[in-house]
């Protein structure tokens, strides 16, 4: 059986994009006040100065599943999930 690569287990803290899904008059839209925030849980499996991508399932193989990747300028609290095996 093969080994898992270490990583570090997430909690990330963002704000969401808020969309309208149907057409409105110009003069009837308010600032954006529709901004949700979110969490997002999952396995740090790259980042950079402009994303950080997580992924909520890893195989020992090397393979992921369920990737996010969050803009940083989204991004409000990172967190390490302590206490969690990995390797």
């Amino acid at each position: 059986m093969e080994k898992f690569q270490k990583r570090q287990l997430l909690l990330i803290e963002w704000e969401d994009i808020g969309v309208s899904p149907t057409w409105e008059h110009e003069h009837i839209i308010k600032p954006a006040h529709e901004v949700v925030l979110c969490r997002s849980v999952g396995w740090k499996i790259a980042s950079d100065r402009r994303y950080i991508t997580i992924a909520a399932s890893r195989s020992s193989l090397g393979n992921c599943s369920d990737r996010v990747s969050i803009p940083r300028g989204c991004i409000k609290k990172i967190e390490k999930i302590l206490g969690v095996k990995d390797g």
